[in-house]
């Protein structure tokens, strides 16, 4: 197998989402408000699991 980009791309996926446990978003595919930086539906609840004794 010839080492590429994409093959590089894709074993760092499989990693994090098979492995790891995230979840995959493909950027064209989310819809964003430009005025805010985070993704707002993912950044709450991922602070909630990472801090779940904070309000």
């Amino acid at each position: 197998m010839t080492f590429t980009e994409s093959n590089y791309e894709n074993a760092i996926l499989q990693l994090f989402t098979q492995t790891m446990g995230y979840s995959y978003a493909y950027r064209p595919d989310i819809e964003r408000d430009y005025h805010s930086p985070f993704y707002g539906d993912e950044l709450l609840p991922a602070l909630q699991a990472v801090n779940p004794i904070m309000p």
